[in-house]
């Protein structure tokens, strides 16, 4: 038996900002990206709270440099610090922003190439040579292609300049100008905010931000967040940028059409959809293959998109693997609840009674489950082994 509980609540959301690079140089040339590769300029407490969104991608961060025994951090007013790969020329004190890729290293399987292609040996190394590997989540680090000496952004307030300072413009009346991204259906967003059901992101280049409080709606435009079709608008908002602790995000009092936004009739409005990514799994906890899990765990699976709750139902099953320990009475498959909770893009599997103990355990997501536009999440197993309690 599964039982569902589709749930709604508030979760921290950052955004993002962009970049001018110059002076600062990398140790180390890396490969110049490719026009189809996106950024995400965003903050460093973004990194840290959610290192499954941001692993293996390009970002944009800024803050101050700290040396620390020859290493290279990065610092953030919010007391965030991630360390830097392959940067030279930072004073400490400095404030710069950099980009680079990003790594939760831990989600690296030990023998992957781009340990060495981006130097990541360096922090996986022990003494005398031994590889310590870490677990997801422990170890994050930028490898740096490009940096630069900060200068905070003057002039109008852009999506750019609200998340590069938010304490610049927190409480305060500014107006920026997007491109309409729905209900986060192309993934710029780690999470969402859960404040409102017209709650949708804005994006300008690299940077992107939650706007919360209006319906996207005016005279001449009436967009829908969970609309593919309506993706790409330009929009102009006017609010007010608020923070509650690591979220920033615009509380909208004005939505209008953007100026960006080229004038095109119905037919061209009706054109191909611009492509979105298919859903995929970021992360699960416990990890795959993990031993010695407790008898009382509760599974974690988090999502790279938002995805539609009802289509969980019935696609959510456990197992056991195997017959057990010798002279074990047979065991039914566990009883499992299954609840979504959108507002971190995250599954929360639990038992109705614990677990058997010294038991290989299969959870599976059939193939049926997907995204409020309707695509698929591919069928996906997670198996894991339970201790003695």
């Amino acid at each position: 038996m599964v039982r569902y509980l589709l749930c709604r609540g508030t979760l921290l959301t950052l955004c993002a900002a962009s970049l001018v690079v110059c002076g600062l140089t990398p140790a180390v040339a890396t490969e110049q990206p490719t026009a189809s590769v996106q950024v995400d300029a965003t903050q460093l407490v973004a990194l840290i709270r959610y290192p499954a969104f941001f692993h293996n991608r390009t970002v944009i961060v800024q803050g101050t440099v700290k040396i620390v025994g020859g290493d290279t951090w990065l610092e953030s007013s919010a007391d965030a610090r991630i360390r830097l790969l392959r940067l030279t020329g930072a004073n400490d004190g400095k404030r710069i922003q950099v980009r680079g890729t990003f790594f939760d290293v831990g989600r690296l399987p030990a023998n992957d190439p781009r340990l060495a292609r981006f130097g990541l040996d360096a922090v996986v190394s022990g003494g005398g040579g031994r590889r310590e590997w870490p677990r997801p989540g422990e170890r994050l680090v930028v490898s740096v292609e490009r940096a630069a000496n900060y200068t905070p952004p003057s002039g109008q307030a852009s999506i750019h300049a609200v998340v590069l300072d938010p304490e610049r413009f927190q409480n305060e009346a500014v107006m920026v100008v997007g491109q309409f991204r729905g209900r986060n259906l192309v993934g710029d967003e780690p999470a969402a905010p859960g404040h409102d059901r017209w709650e949708f992101v804005l994006r300008n280049g690299t940077s992107s931000i939650w706007v919360v409080g209006r319906r996207p709606q005016g005279p001449d435009f009436n967009l829908d967040p969970a609309a593919p079709k309506d993706v790409g608008r330009w929009l102009r908002v006017s609010g007010v940028v608020r923070r509650q602790k690591d979220l920033v995000y615009l509380e909208a009092d004005a939505i209008e059409r953007g100026e960006s936004e080229p004038e095109t009739g119905p037919a061209e409005r009706a054109g191909p959809l611009p492509a979105l990514p298919p859903p995929e799994i970021t992360f699960s906890l416990p990890i795959e293959d993990e031993t010695d899990v407790s008898l009382k765990t509760v599974v974690r699976v988090q999502f790279s998109r938002v995805m539609n709750a009802e289509s969980f139902v019935g696609k959510v099953q456990a197992s056991y693997l195997g017959t057990g320990p010798a002279g074990a009475a047979p065991a039914r498959d566990p009883d499992v609840g299954a609840i979504y909770m959108p507002k971190d893009q995250v599954l929360v599997i639990s038992f109705t009674r614990p677990l058997e103990r010294f038991r290989r355990v299969k959870i599976e997501l059939l193939d049926g489950i997907s995204t409020p536009d309707g695509s698929a999440l591919k069928p996906w197993t997670l198996t894991f082994s339970t201790g003695g309690r």
